[in-house]
């Protein structure tokens, strides 16, 4: 008997499955992980997600006498073959999906990209391995081999479709022909794109509003925080115990207290978990821009940790790299300390100096702290 796949101490097959193995590259280690092999064929990669420590693994195919080889060659109880097509999925999610060597057939591959992705975990691997056109046009290309005509995407399409299905990817093996086939096969490892979630963060008049400003555009959704503290503020109703804090203490004209507040009156937990539920699973990008502690931004980083990529602007005001907020805002300090001080021990008006010195505090992309500190000193004499 001529098997398709060349299994593990038998005669070789039509496909060199090793090879194809060290192309997909599975991960290593699937402990407890549920596998799902879309088009199992006689069960060569079913069973090497066995072999990695997978704890449920189901492989379907349409051609019974794949699947009637695949239940002799790889008997295990935590493997399940099913006779079905991929236009309905089996029950369930999966950490790891492997579609190979059968897009062609599927005339609708968009479809069963978007089915996939709903079927995956959230940090799970969907491994696809297929027949790719590379010219620059986005279509569907159809070519005869030996079992009759197939289409195949060119590969601005199936980035497209890839996408569109709501995946991140990269290609992990570059096209290589494969047996006869006219079209050759790419590798694409894929995850659920999640949101990426960019907190602007930092005291007033730093210039974070401007930066947040440029990410606008791009974004899905914008959160200010004064605009969140501000609405709960002077809402006619309030129903929790953070709520009623930020009501009863807000200041309009001064909101750093009522942050600083949260943390004091041990409200943190109830902020953050109120903040995090504006990101959603649909959101491809959100800002949040306003005044955040170190204690709150830790545990937003948190909450949304596996629900989102979250990274932290903050302001640079080194020449050697980034500083920590909180000695960003002690050198901040200092400095109008000193300009207070100077304008003090000034004769006359000089509060046009000091607005000077805070324009240039606001709007500079890097302080030049050594000529500040220098006019600073010279207005003292």
């Amino acid at each position: 008997m001529t098997t398709h796949q060349t299994h593990e101490n038998g005669p070789k097959g039509q496909t060199d499955s090793a090879h194809k193995l060290s192309r997909l590259k599975m991960p290593d280690d699937l402990t407890g992980k549920a596998v799902l092999d879309i088009g199992c064929n006689e069960g060569f990669f079913c069973n090497q997600a066995l072999k990695r420590n997978a704890n449920r693994v189901i492989g379907i195919d349409m051609d019974e006498e794949f699947l009637r080889r695949a239940k002799e060659f790889y008997v295990d109880p935590r493997v399940t073959y099913l006779h079905q097509g991929w236009n309905k999925l089996p029950e369930g999610s999966f950490d790891l999906i492997l579609w190979t060597s059968a897009m062609h057939y599927e005339l609708d591959p968009q479809s069963v990209l978007v089915s996939i992705a709903s079927k995956l975990t959230l940090g799970g691997t969907f491994i696809l391995e297929c027949g790719v056109k590379e010219v620059p046009r986005k279509e569907m290309v159809y070519s005869l081999r030996h079992d009759g005509g197939n289409w195949y995407p060119t590969l601005p399409l199936i980035e497209e479709m890839l996408g569109k299905a709501g995946f991140s990817y990269r290609m992990v093996s570059h096209a290589e022909l494969v047996g006869t086939d006219p079209i050759p096969r790419v590798v694409f490892h894929c995850k659920r794109r999640i949101p990426s979630v960019i907190i602007v963060s930092g005291q007033t008049q730093v210039g974070k509003s401007d930066l947040a400003g440029l990410l606008y555009p791009a974004a899905k959704k914008v959160i200010s925080l004064d605009h969140f503290i501000s609405r709960i503020a002077v809402s006619e109703c309030v129903h929790t115990p953070l709520e009623k804090f930020i009501k009863e203490s807000t200041d309009p004209n001064s909101l750093g207290p009522t942050y600083d507040g949260i943390d004091a009156n041990g409200l943190t937990e109830a902020y953050i978990s109120l903040l995090s539920k504006g990101v959603a699973e649909s959101d491809d990008l959100v800002v949040i821009e306003g005044y955040m502690t170190e204690k709150q931004i830790q545990l937003l980083e948190a909450k949304l940790s596996n629900k989102a990529f979250v990274w932290v602007a903050r302001k640079s005001i080194s020449s050697t790299g980034l500083l920590p907020t909180a000695k960003s805002l002690a050198i901040q300090s200092k400095l109008n300390e000193e300009a207070t001080q100077a304008v003090k021990g000034s004769e006359g008006d000089c509060s046009n100096e000091v607005e000077q010195l805070r324009k240039e505090l606001r709007h500079a992309k890097r302080y030049p702290w050594k000529y500040l500190k220098s006019a600073i000193q010279q207005r003292r004499k």
